[in-house]
């Protein structure tokens, strides 16, 4: 029999085991209220290939040139190629994790990372970019042990020093987070991003007067930098020098109108706001979740009908495990602001998680029309569509979203079970290949093919995907070896 149960899909944001559907946590809408604005230096450097004939370098030069204009899909594509002509040279491999960290597709990224150490055990960039996979992914432990490496096989990185503060801020070791900073900017004295995280590290240490001398290196380095205007206004309010904190909200305003905040003596309860949110924002990320769900419920209490806040009380309910208030709190942000669709987005994973799939769907087909290139949400609401049987919605929205750039083995495998579920046996056994060109040890996948295969009665194909499948560990096939052919498997 063939497994319907859809598998899980890879891309941004998933945890770290691939179980949980896609939910953007739209944090970042109110980054202009929070503390934690740090600034993440990847090391976007992609490597070229010198010394080997012109027709195996193609690719790769191709890759680089479509990185540099933006053009990810093709990127991946010429480096996905350079990979099948020289499978044995860790850059490949490399450059196309960077590809995949751009994109937000994090997994894909640390695979490609760790295959590129796997070839050169000394690959500091590859330790590097992988750290900063982890990071992304909210796997600190790991991102401190790869960004650690990365400063031992190169000591005079500033990047790496930089990026192994964001994690130590990240655990509110303040004190280490200053340090790597400062480290950072004595080997790069004009490095203003370093600047600025040490600037809102010392803004979260309470050390105010340092925060102002760090963020004003900043500004000095770029006048025009409104992040920083804001931050430093934030540690003259608390200074109480009120009068430069508002020149400062009014400058950042200025260079970005999404910075705009009402300030002033008069207006005392535009102060509170402004704390709470920031707390809040800081608890969240953090992940302590009932304290950032107190901070937000301060936030309402200032500015009831600030949608941007129930958004964000709406993540921290949904990471504390209470999906009722979460959805509540989504529907207050639509209430408020029809216009704010990731609110949507969010909603529309927690339906789909109760089982009420079609006003998940409905949820998704608003949130696409505002975001038609979003590839995530296209296989969100492809998941949706499956558990309401609307195979050939399945299939379309899965071309979609591979047609966005990133096409992975989940793809293929999860419209491979939507062309089975409608009989169409050869386009299934072509997306259960390709699922496993992409991922040669997907149980799951040779399982599948290999029902194909029964149905088609051609046995011999299909006793070898059940014996690939039992190597690698999977019981169905085990079951079906033994029951359908007599074999036992060992």
């Amino acid at each position: 029999m063939i497994i319907n149960v859809i598998a899980p899909f890879m891309g941004r944001r998933l945890s770290n085991k691939q179980r949980t559907i896609n939910r953007a946590t739209t944090i970042g809408m109110m980054r202009r209220y929070r503390i934690q604005n740090k600034t993440i230096g990847v090391c976007l450097i992609l490597v070229a290939i010198s010394g080997f004939a012109l027709a195996q370098t193609d690719h790769n030069q191709a890759g680089l040139e479509a990185f540099k204009r933006g053009d990810y899909g093709k990127a991946l594509e010429h480096f996905s190629a350079a990979i099948k002509t020289e499978p044995a040279k860790p850059e490949y491999y490399y450059n196309r994790g960077l590809v995949y960290l751009t994109r937000e597709q994090f997994d894909l990224a640390v695979s490609d990372f760790t295959q590129a150490i796997k070839l050169n055990s000394k690959y500091g960039l590859a330790y590097h970019n992988r750290g900063n996979a982890y990071y992304r992914m909210g796997d600190g432990d790991r991102a401190l042990k790869d960004l650690s490496k990365a400063v031992d096989l190169n000591p005079q990185d500033p990047l790496a020093y930089n990026d192994r503060g964001n994690v130590y801020m990240d655990r509110q070791d303040y004190g280490r987070a200053i340090g790597e900073y400062t480290r950072a900017i004595q080997l790069k004295p004009d490095y203003i991003r370093a600047y600025f995280n040490r600037g809102l590290a010392n803004l979260k240490n309470a050390t105010f007067e340092n925060s102002v001398l760090d963020v004003t290196r900043a500004i000095a380095i770029d006048p025009d930098y409104a992040k920083a205007y804001y931050f430093r206004g934030a540690a003259y309010d608390n200074l109480e020098q009120y009068d430069k904190a508002d020149d400062d909200y009014r400058k950042a305003a200025q260079l970005d109108p999404a910075l705009s905040v009402k300030t002033g003596p008069g207006e005392p309860g535009q102060r509170n706001f402004m704390k709470a949110f920031n707390l809040g924002c800081h608890a969240l990320e953090q992940n302590n979740f009932s304290e950032a769900v107190g901070y937000f419920t301060e936030a309402l209490a200032e500015a009831p009908n600030d949608a941007r806040v129930y958004l964000n009380r709406g993540v921290a309910y949904e990471k504390s495990g209470d999906r009722v208030r979460a959805i509540a709190d989504y529907d207050e942000v639509l209430r408020i602001d029809p216009g704010l669709v990731k609110a949507r987005f969010n909603r529309a994973a927690l339906l789909y998680m109760a089982g009420e799939n079609q006003k998940a769907v409905t949820d998704y087909d608003v949130y696409l029309e505002a975001e038609p290139d979003d590839a995530e949400a296209y296989r969100n609401r492809a998941l949706a569509h499956f558990a309401l049987k609307n195979y050939t919605a399945v299939i379309a929205d899965y071309g979609r979203a591979m047609s966005l750039g990133v096409e992975t083995a989940v793809d293929f495998y999860n419209r491979g079970n939507a062309y089975f579920n409608l009989s169409q046996l050869d386009k299934a056994r072509a997306d259960y290949t390709r699922a496993l060109d992409l991922n040669p040890d997907y149980s799951e996948a040779y399982y599948n093919r290999a029902v194909v295969y029964i149905k088609k009665g051609l046995r011999e194909f299909a006793i070898n995907d059940l014996m690939r499948a039992a190597s690698l560990g999977y019981a169905p096939a085990q079951t079906t070896l033994s029951e359908k052919y007599g074999i036992e498997y060992k």
